[in-house]
């Protein structure tokens, strides 16, 4: 390989060799191949339903109402509803009904772990007797703690939305706590 002479510089003098030559520059990445991942993929999470097979998560009419969605090299992570398992995928081809995907990692997730998501779910519907979700008029939906009749929320437009609001009030707040607040 043939070195080529540093360049010159505007004022007569040559610029310092950094030791890379003619055809080692063209061989770098151009700068448009190179951006933030978000940019170029995303990653969606599945909630997969009990009682389906992971083999069924590769047959690419699975995916067949999320096609449109979808992209060449986005990531889906799968997880089951039970908790006893998570995947993660790569979305290879994309047509108008079908996903083929590659799956990238499998983990089966040990009885502790799905005695845990359980229990936590278990609580958060306990909690959730602590709770009335009623429609009042103007305000819209709310959800009202029975103890002291609170309002903790309110203006939702549905009922499943402000079901929505209570699971997400008792996760973050801890089912337990929620009720004796």
């Amino acid at each position: 390989m043939e070195k080529t002479p540093a360049p010159m510089l505007d004022d007569g003098r040559r610029r310092a060799d950094n030791g890379v030559s003619k055809d080692q520059m063209a061989t770098q990445l151009p700068p448009n191949c190179f951006q933030e991942a978000e940019f170029q993929y995303m990653t969606w999470a599945a909630t997969i339903p009990n009682g389906t097979r992971r083999e069924a998560l590769l047959v690419p009419g699975y995916w067949a109402i999320y096609a449109a969605k979808v992209k060449p090299f986005h990531e889906i992570r799968a997880t089951a509803e039970d908790g006893t398992w998570m995947s993660r995928y790569i979305v290879l081809e994309v047509g108008r009904t079908w996903l083929r995907l590659q799956e990238l990692e499998h983990h089966n997730l040990g009885t502790q772990d799905v005695s845990l998501t359980k229990t936590a779910a278990i609580a958060v519907e306990e909690a959730k007797r602590g709770f009335e979700v009623k429609h009042r008029g103007p305000r819209g939906w709310s959800v009202i703690r029975n103890s002291d009749k609170q309002v903790m929320h309110e203006g939702a437009q549905t009922r499943d939305a402000a079901y929505l609001w209570l699971d997400g009030h008792l996760k973050t707040t801890g089912a337990g706590e929620a009720v004796t607040a």
